[in-house]
């Protein structure tokens, strides 16, 4: 695009009289900035523009450069930086088709990676480790088929889903609610850094925007915009997860989400979806089944060579550790005394762990949010020592609810 046209775009942008919304109006109807400004006045005062908006309109092309346009214009000189506009070829179909389609992006990294097949994985801030260990495997095993993914550089599932992209080799796409020379997070510089290097950071909110409460929900709508589907990892029944999930039905697009545990806050919302209709995935090929998306035979004999290849690695390790206990069994008595010590310790640490758990239940059933608050133990480790009680037959699972057996 050549910088006349460019320059317009930002005039129009940085007007204080034009809104995005307007712009963004303007050119879903009329498809091209040169058209909307060879349109008559006629036609444009039907298309919902004010007065003081046309005369906007009709000056931008004598108006000389200003500070904002020249900031904008100065950042995108440097490496692998970009601000593609709506009649851009970079500019992402699936997001042109949107209501309130962005009328610009600023992009740091490949412009080419917007375009791609993605899937948008999104969740809590506040993840578990199941949710954690979920958008991970899920990210990167969709990056290993081709997928790309697509998120908003959150902590918690946002991250997680990010980097499992960025392992499997394929290009991730991160979507900011501040400006593109502000990372939010900050603890996620180094992320973004990598997602620029390998994918895209993207955003429609102009050089040194602060992240403001208002713009989650707003860059929510480019997630899944630009995304065939969205995967709802985890999420409580509040969640801005829930937000672009709703984006995505009202853009058309699939929503899919991660069964929970039943009982806990961060699952709710993700069940909640599910009995809405949503579709309910346990493996990635869920989601390329729904999209009708299929993988092409040398790309399952590839995936098939990668998991046979992991196997060999799994059991060379284990052999390892097999070796190293055989070399253990001639330590000194002394040293063997310590190991049993400390191995009754845990023993018995276990034991009142497993007492603690089994007294906090009440005889009208607990739920998990209430032994965990009556024993102090986390989540992830409640929840295994739970089901290991529910498989010895000393707890009982009712709906959610925890009850003592009589057994």
């Amino acid at each position: 695009m050549d910088e006349a046209l460019l320059s317009r775009y930002l005039h129009l942008f940085h007007s204080e009289n034009l809104s995005t919304t307007v712009l963004s109006r303007l050119l879903r109807k009329f498809g091209q900035l040169t058209t909307v400004m060879n349109e008559s006045d006629d036609d444009l005062l039907s298309a919902g523009l004010v007065s003081k908006q046309l005369l906007t309109l009709r000056s931008i092309s004598n108006k000389p450069r200003d500070e904002l346009v020249d900031l904008d214009l100065k950042w995108q000189e440097r490496s692998n930086h970009y601000i593609v506009c709506f009649e851009s070829h970079l500019y992402p179909s699936l997001l042109r088709q949107i209501y309130g389609a962005p009328p610009l992006l600023y992009v740091v990294g490949d412009p080419e990676a917007l375009s791609m097949k993605m899937v948008a994985i999104v969740g809590s801030r506040i993840a578990t480790a199941y949710g954690e260990r979920n958008a991970y495997w899920m990210a990167r095993e969709l990056g290993a088929l081709g997928i790309g993914i697509c998120s908003g550089l959150a902590r918690g599932i946002d991250a997680k889903a990010h980097y499992g992209s960025l392992e499997s080799g394929e290009k991730t796409v991160s979507i900011m609610a501040t400006g593109a020379d502000i990372v939010y997070p900050s603890k996620n510089r180094g992320l973004a850094e990598k997602i620029a290097e390998q994918g895209a950071l993207v955003t429609e909110f102009p050089l040194g925007t602060k992240p403001l409460p208002s713009h989650f929900p707003q860059r929510n709508r480019i997630i899944s915009g630009m995304c065939l589907g969205t995967l709802v990892v985890e999420a409580t029944e509040k969640s801005g997860s829930l937000i672009t999930a709703r984006y995505a039905l009202e853009q058309n697009r699939e929503v899919f989400a991660i069964p929970g545990i039943v009982g806990t806050e961060q699952s709710k919302g993700c069940n909640q979806l599910i009995k809405q209709g949503a579709k309910l995935v346990e493996e990635p090929m869920d989601i390329l089944e729904e999209l009708g998306l299929s993988l092409s035979y040398s790309e399952r004999n590839e995936r098939e060579e990668r998991d046979e290849r992991d196997e060999r690695e799994e059991r060379a390790t284990e052999k390892t550790s097999e070796n190293i206990s055989e070399k253990n069994k001639g330590i000194s008595n002394g040293k063997k005394s310590d190991r049993v010590r400390r191995v009754r310790e845990k023993v018995n640490e276990v034991n009142n762990e497993a007492k603690l758990i089994l007294n906090s239940i009440e005889p009208q059933g607990s739920l998990l949010e209430g032994i965990s608050s009556c024993t102090g133990i986390e989540y992830e480790k409640l929840i295994e020592q739970l089901l290991n009680f529910e498989l010895s037959g000393k707890v009982i699972n009712k709906h959610g609810r925890y009850f003592k057996s009589n057994c």
